[in-house]
């Protein structure tokens, strides 16, 4: 299936910016810029305030860097919840993501060589519209280990996806984060208070069996 692409930041100049995970988030942490292109907001750098509707369909993603294995994209929503122990809703994940192997300049305002994500081997977690001002939205990108298949007992799927901890994609699958990049959203008055009612605060539960346990360490 064909996968949106990804920009990274070239290395001069993804090397130059600051933290693109957010101060003080303890979750993951990178310095080194994960572009995201929406259709007329490029993200540059983290802490970009997009326009309201601007991220309703998955970005195009890019890099500076030669990625030649295979990777693994998550996009949080890091404030779902911040009331509970794992607040984080998990709003996007695509394994088996792959990059070109020449460079592109589709982000003209950069005028930076970038390589293109091409391609994907599913959405095993289809994209979910980000819908909450405020909320702060993180994009991260790991290697694939080799041979990688997800735990029996991960828990999250297309209809659950409360309670996702970020730290434990480092922990359990072994692999470094490798870029990162974040957003909010501006305030739309028409549209907020729907929004608001979708689910995003709807706090985890613990279950029981193998489930419960594995949610307990997501």
């Amino acid at each position: 299936m064909k996968f949106s692409s990804l920009i990274v930041a070239v290395a001069g100049f993804a090397t130059s910016l600051l933290a693109q995970t957010p101060p003080g988030y303890t979750y993951a942490q990178s310095n080194t810029t994960l572009f995201l292109k929406y259709p007329g907001f490029p993200v540059f750098k983290g802490g970009a305030v997009l326009p309201y509707a601007e991220p309703t369909y998955q970005p195009f993603l890019y890099s500076p860097l030669p990625l030649n294995g295979t990777y693994l994209v998550f996009f949080v929503d890091a404030d779902a919840n911040k009331s509970a122990a794992v607040p984080a809703k998990l709003l996007w994940l695509v394994t088996g993501v792959t990059f070109s192997n020449h460079t592109s300049y589709d982000l003209g305002a950069l005028d930076e060589p970038l390589y293109v994500a091409t391609s994907g081997n599913s959405s095993r977690i289809p994209y979910l519209t980000p819908t909450i001002p405020g909320h702060t939205y993180i994009a991260l990108i790991y290697q694939s280990p080799a041979n990688f298949t997800f735990p029996s007992n991960f828990p999250y799927t297309n209809t659950f996806r409360d309670g996702f901890n970020v730290t434990r994609i480092g922990v359990d699958f072994k692999t470094p984060l490798l870029e990162a990049n974040y957003f909010t959203l501006r305030s739309n008055a028409t549209t907020t208070g729907t929004a608001s009612a979708s689910g995003y605060g709807a706090k985890p539960t613990g279950g029981s069996g193998q489930f419960g346990a594995y949610l307990r360490r997501w």
